[in-house]
């Protein structure tokens, strides 16, 4: 007789509901909406149908990353909540942040910069105000390399946790997909609008490929994931820094070598990326970065496979345990 073998993660894969249906239709609007702005105004309507297409085709270039994503409706129901509530509140608290940040690193250094007939909260955004080049670097540094990254992984990390039962997860890759699904959906919705931003250069599909497969965002997820799975089914006591902590850390470091927040509107499209114009490696600076993301990927990698075998070993310690409490319980009673 032959032996079939069905993999358990699929067979108790839970079915999709209407209500995911309805959601996965209702997360088509974004690209669909940003390709239809995207073309310059005025445009004849053939002209601009052929752009909206052109900008809806480069969208699609940056949609691998959804491969790594199981079908599911707490997937689905991850992915909704991130692209309706956490992105645009995650928006709005980085320009208050942000716009807190400049205003002490202001006060602090050259408080004449916040006298004037400027409201206080459009000073560090009006192009009158020019501050000093210290000044301006230590703002920068504080908003864009420590309070967006702390912000954004705080946010993926509140997202996870409302969305998905974590009490109930018994395996780390369990963790592993809801964070997964917040990072690429903020990382898809960025790069889509940037995208656009960029408009119809000669290396425009380049770069939405580029965009789609650079993998900061998962890795900044997966860091995180792994911390609280570790957490989690150790029965450890961390709290939620320790848990973001690496995954600030390294998305710092990306902001801190070219990468922009959400909130920053206009940037520099291959610096981002940590290339050169067209997509060229620039040398030195790039190779130790791509090593960076080797290193980060195999230590990921390579942590959660031992956490899974930590996890097996413990809960075939506690079945152990269990059989021989039984066995001496039957004992006694006879």
């Amino acid at each position: 007789m032959a032996h079939t073998c069905v993999c358990p993660a699929l067979s108790n894969k839970p079915p999709l509901t209407t209500d995911s249906y309805l959601s996965l239709l209702c997360l088509l609007s974004p690209p669909l909406l940003l390709s239809l702005l995207s073309p310059p105004f005025p445009l004849p309507l053939p002209h601009y149908l052929h752009l909206s297409l052109r900008t809806l085709h480069h969208f699609l270039l940056t949609l691998p990353p959804l491969l790594l994503l199981p079908l599911t409706p707490a997937t689905i129901r991850t992915l909704h909540t991130t692209v309706y509530v956490t992105y645009p509140v995650l928006l709005l608290l980085q320009i208050i942040a942000t716009t807190g940040a400049h205003l002490a690193v202001f006060w602090a250094s050259e408080s004449k910069l916040l006298l004037g007939d400027i409201a206080t909260p459009l000073i560090p955004w009006h192009p009158s105000v020019s501050p000093s080049r210290r000044t301006q670097f230590f703002s920068s540094f504080l908003s864009q390399c420590i309070l967006c990254p702390l912000l954004e992984e705080f946010f993926k990390y509140l997202t996870v946790i409302t969305c998905n039962p974590t009490s109930s997860f018994r395996s780390p890759f369990e963790f592993l997909h809801p964070f997964l699904a917040v990072s690429v959906s903020l990382k898809l919705l960025d790069a889509w609008r940037r995208i656009a931003l960029y408009g119809f250069g000669p290396h425009a599909a380049f770069y939405a490929v580029a965009r789609g497969l650079n993998p900061l965002c998962e890795l900044c997820g997966a860091l995180s994931a792994l911390r609280l799975a570790r957490a989690r089914l150790l029965n450890q006591r961390v709290s939620v820094l320790s848990v973001v902590g690496p995954s600030v850390l390294l998305h710092g470091i990306a902001n801190f070598k070219g990468k922009v927040p959400l909130l920053t509107w206009h940037s520099v499209p291959w610096r981002e990326l940590m290339l050169t114009s067209g997509g060229n490696w620039g040398g030195f600076a790039q190779l130790t970065w791509l090593v960076i993301l080797v290193r980060v990927t195999g230590y990921v990698v390579k942590q959660f496979y031992i956490l899974k075998r930590v996890v097996k070993r413990k809960e075939e310690g506690e079945r152990w345990e269990g059989e021989v409490e039984m066995g001496s319980a039957l004992k006694h009673n006879n």
